[in-house]
């Protein structure tokens, strides 16, 4: 578990970093690598280290939206995700 100072550092490291910078072109790259496989996005509203720009990003045909919720949406949220990924699952079976 993290205490409340390695998630501060997390954060901050998170925010200091440019991802054009330390990995230029890796949106593209990443697209097109997953442009044909069967996805989504299970997204936490109050998530403190990764902006939804991101997410946004993505193009991702299906984004699930979590408001009460914050990174780590699969602990938060541990049945409701389980359900969004069992009916991605079962669509692509």
């Amino acid at each position: 578990h993290y205490t409340p100072e390695t998630r501060r550092q997390v954060l901050r490291w998170y925010r200091s970093m440019t991802f054009e910078k330390v990995l230029p072109g890796w949106d593209v790259r990443l697209r097109e690598a997953i442009a044909k496989v069967p996805r989504q996005i299970l997204w936490g509203e109050r998530d403190p280290y990764i902006p939804s720009w991101v997410r946004d990003r993505f193009e991702v045909p299906t984004a699930h939206e979590f408001d009460d919720c914050g990174h780590w949406v699969m602990l938060e949220a541990p049945d409701e995700s389980a359900r969004h990924i069992a009916e991605l699952v079962e669509m692509v079976s």
